[in-house]
């Protein structure tokens, strides 16, 4: 059962392990993992900061602490580095959490899988029309990412 409160302090080793431009491996998402190896998928952005919790089979998406905030932006722009003294310690806590379930490797897989058998009885159905519109559009969205614009 997730804790009510969790305690995060950053150590010298976040920084040295923790990488830039990486959620799951940050100094912040390093920390928490080193600290609470019981949850997973420890996951830092400048809006949430996300861990599972498998007995529970719930995702905890919390709001990420100004404080967090800043210094995610400096360690990922190269600004804060491990020789840099950190002092960060932040709480988070499980009443201000949006809980979620976890999402489970088969239903995603099964979902995909449904998907894909939806998507081939509609192309089988398609006339040739329709079919060379569809092939034209694919086509415009291809040739306008190469040149960096999106076609909707």
């Amino acid at each position: 059962m997730m804790r009510s409160e969790l305690k995060i302090k950053l150590e010298w080793e976040d920084l040295v392990e923790g990488k830039r431009q990486n959620t799951g491996a940050c100094a912040v998402s390093h920390a928490i993992k080193r600290l609470y190896p019981m949850y997973n998928r420890p996951e830092t952005n400048r809006r949430t900061i996300s861990i599972s919790d498998p007995k529970e089979g719930k995702r905890y998406d919390f709001a990420t602490p100004l404080v967090v905030v800043r210094f995610t932006k400096g360690f990922d722009d190269g600004v804060i580095t491990p020789d840099d003294y950190v002092d960060l310690t932040f709480y988070l806590r499980k009443d201000e959490a949006l809980v979620k379930p976890m999402a489970t490797g088969k239903s995603d897989t099964a979902t995909r899988h449904a998907q894909d058998v939806a998507r081939k009885e509609r192309l089988a159905d398609e006339t040739p029309a329709q079919k060379a519109k569809r092939e034209r559009l694919a086509a415009q969205r291809k040739a306008a990412a190469r040149k960096g614009h999106a076609v909707v």
